[in-house]
C-alpha cells in the first residue's frame, strides 16, 4: 500500500507556473504615450514587480511609468501627488546610481497646464532656477533611465526656460522623425502648441484623447465642420475620461459659448468652477455667458464676487456695469465704470461709460469717452451715433447733425460688411452646420438692425439739417432715410415741414 501512495504521488502533475508579464508590450505602451498606455503599461510592470526574480529588473521602468502619469495629469490640471507619492515610495529600493531625486525634483517643477489651473495658483508655483534648468539639462542628456524617460523631461525643463521664448521643445530635445509617439506629443504641445501635429496623433490613434483635447479648445477664426465636430467629440471623449480635469470643462465651456450656446456653456462653467473656485476664465466665461442670457441679479453677484477677490477686476466692472444699465441702476453702473476706465481702456469700454454718463447727462465726460472708443475703433458706429445725442442735449443742431451723418456712414459700411460675410457663410464648403446655421442668424439679425440705424442716422441728420435752416441738406438726408419703407411716415412729415 505504501508503495503504491508513493507511486501515486510521483505521478501527480506539476503545479502550473505562474503566466509571465509581458513587459514587451508595457514597453510598447510606454512609447505609444497615451493616458490610457501608461496606466496598462504601470500596471504591467507593478504585476512584474510583485515577482521576486523580476522586481530588481523592472523597478526603474516601474518608478519612471508612475512619474510619466504623474506628468500627464498635471498636463491635464488634474492632481499628481498621488503618483508622485507612489514614485517616491520606490526611489529606496532603486540603485543609487539611479537619479530619483533629481527625476522626482524635474517632475514636481514642471509646471501645470496653464488655462486649467487659476494663474493665482500658477503664481505660488516655486519656479526652478535658471542654473538649476542648466544643470538639469546637462544631467537628462546621459545617466540611468530611458532615453525616452530622459528625454520627456528634458522637454520639460525647457518648456519652463523663459530664457529661450524663440527656440522650440522639439529642436532643443533634439526631435527626430523616429521619436516615439509619447515625444511627438510632448514636443508638439510645448511652448507653441502644434495642433496640425497633435491632430495628427489623435487622428492616427483614438487612445490619444488628451492630444484631441489640446487641440478642441482652440479653434479658427471661422471652424469648419470637420474641426467643430472633432473639437465636440474629442472634448467629450475627454469628459468621459477625465470629468475632475478643468482643463476639459474649461475648453467645453469655451466652446458652447463660441458657438452661441450660453446655456450650455454655463453648465461647464460651473463645472469647472466647481473644480476650481479660484478658476479666473471660467469666473469671466460664467459672468459674460449669464449676461448674454439676461440673468442680470446672478450675473451681478458674479461680477461682485470676482471685484472682491480682485479676478480680472476690469472686465468684471465692465460686465457688472453693463447689467445694472440693463436693469436701470445708473448710479451703481456709473461707479463701476469709472473704476473701470482706471483699469481696462479699450473701444468697448469707452463707448460703455460714454453711454452711462451720457444717460446721466454728464455731456462733457460722455463726449470725451465717446471720442476716444470712436477713435480706438472707428468701426464702433454707436461711438458717433452717442456723439450725435450729446450734441442734440446741448441743442448744437449742426455738430448733432454731423455725427449722425458720421453714424450713418459707420452703419452703410457695416451693412456691406455683414452683407458680404453672409454670402461667404451661405456658400462656405465644409463648414459646420449648426456653426453656419448660428453665423447666419447673426449676420441677419446684424444687418436688419444696423440698415435701420443707417435710415434713423440719416432722419436724424435730416431734422437737425433742417433745424438749422439748412434746407438744402435736410432734404438731401430725407432722401437716404426715404429708401427704408418703415421711416417713410417719418420722412413725409418732416418734408411738409420743410416746405
Amino acid at each position: 500500500m505504501a508503495a503504491m501512495w508513493v507511486a501515486a504521488c510521483a505521478s501527480a502533475p506539476p503545479k502550473p507556473a505562474a503566466p509571465p508579464v509581458d513587459l514587451a508590450k508595457a514597453d510598447a505602451l510606454v512609447a505609444e504615450g497615451c493616458y490610457d498606455c501608461l496606466i496598462e503599461a504601470h500596471d504591467l510592470y507593478q504585476k512584474a514587480a510583485a515577482i521576486p526574480r523580476l522586481r530588481l529588473s523592472v523597478l526603474a521602468r516601474l518608478f519612471e511609468s508612475t512619474v510619466l502619469i504623474g506628468l500627464r495629469e498635471k498636463e491635464l490640471a488634474l492632481d499628481p501627488s498621488a503618483r508622485f507619492a507612489e514614485a517616491t515610495a520606490l526611489a529606496p529600493e532603486l540603485p543609487p546610481t539611479y537619479d530619483t531625486a533629481t527625476y522626482l525634483k524635474i517632475a514636481t517643477t514642471i509646471l501645470p497646464d496653464g488655462v486649467g489651473t487659476p494663474s493665482r495658483e500658477m503664481a505660488k508655483v516655486t519656479r526652478a532656477a535658471p542654473a538649476e534648468l542648466d544643470a538639469w539639462r546637462a544631467g537628462l542628456g546621459a545617466g540611468e533611465g530611458s532615453a525616452t524617460f530622459r528625454k520627456y523631461l528634458l522637454v520639460g525643463v525647457e518648456c519652463m526656460d523663459t530664457r529661450r521664448p524663440s527656440t522650440t521643445a522639439s529642436a532643443t530635445a533634439s526631435a527626430s522623425g523616429t521619436d516615439p509617439q509619447i515625444l511627438v506629443y510632448r514636443r508638439s504641445m510645448c511652448p507653441r502648441m502644434d495642433r496640425v501635429m497633435l491632430g495628427g496623433l489623435i487622428e492616427a490613434d483614438p487612445r490619444m484623447i488628451e492630444a484631441g483635447v489640446l487641440v478642441g479648445r482652440v479653434r479658427s477664426p471661422t471652424p469648419t465642420s470637420k474641426e467643430i465636430a472633432d473639437a465636440k467629440t474629442w472634448l467629450a471623449a475627454g469628459d468621459a475620461r477625465w470629468p475632475n480635469s478643468p482643463v476639459v470643462t474649461y475648453a467645453l465651456g469655451s466652446l458652447y459659448q463660441t458657438v452661441g450656446d450660453c446655456r450650455t456653456a454655463l453648465t461647464y462653467y460651473d463645472r469647472t468652477l466647481a473644480l476650481r473656485p479660484l478658476h479666473e476664465d471660467g469666473h469671466l466665461g460664467r459672468l459674460i455667458c449669464l449676461s448674454y442670457t439676461k440673468q442680470h441679479p446672478v450675473a451681478i453677484d458674479e461680477a461682485s464676487g470676482m471685484i472682491t477677490d480682485k479676478v480680472i477686476e476690469g472686465e468684471a466692472r465692465f460686465w457688472r456695469a453693463w447689467n445694472y444699465r440693463e436693469t436701470g441702476k445708473l448710479t451703481d453702473a456709473r461707479a463701476d465704470s469709472d473704476r473701470m476706465k482706471q483699469i481696462l481702456y479699450n473701444d468697448r469700454a469707452m463707448l460703455l461709460a460714454g453711454q452711462i454718463e451720457y444717460d446721466q447727462v454728464d455731456l462733457d465726460v460722455a463726449e470725451k469717452d465717446l471720442k476716444a472708443a470712436y477713435q480706438l475703433n472707428p468701426n464702433q458706429c454707436l461711438a458717433p451715433w452717442y456723439l450725435g445725442l450729446v450734441n442734440l442735449k446741448r441743442q448744437s443742431w449742426v455738430p448733432t447733425a454731423e455725427r449722425f451723418v458720421a453714424a450713418m456712414s459707420c452703419y452703410e459700411t457695416a451693412v456691406a460688411y455683414d452683407n458680404e460675410k453672409l454670402a461667404e457663410m451661405r456658400k462656405a464648403e465644409g463648414v459646420d452646420e449648426t456653426w453656419r446655421a448660428s453665423q447666419i442668424a447673426g449676420f441677419e439679425a446684424a444687418i436688419r438692425d444696423d440698415t435701420a440705424q443707417v435710415s434713423a442716422s440719416a432722419f436724424n441728420a435730416a431734422v437737425n439739417y433742417a433745424r438749422a435752416n439748412n434746407r438744402v441738406k435736410a432734404l438731401e438726408y430725407c432722401d437716404l432715410a426715404d429708401r427704408d419703407p418703415n421711416r417713410r411716415a417719418q420722412v413725409a412729415e418732416l418734408r411738409a415741414l420743410l416746405k
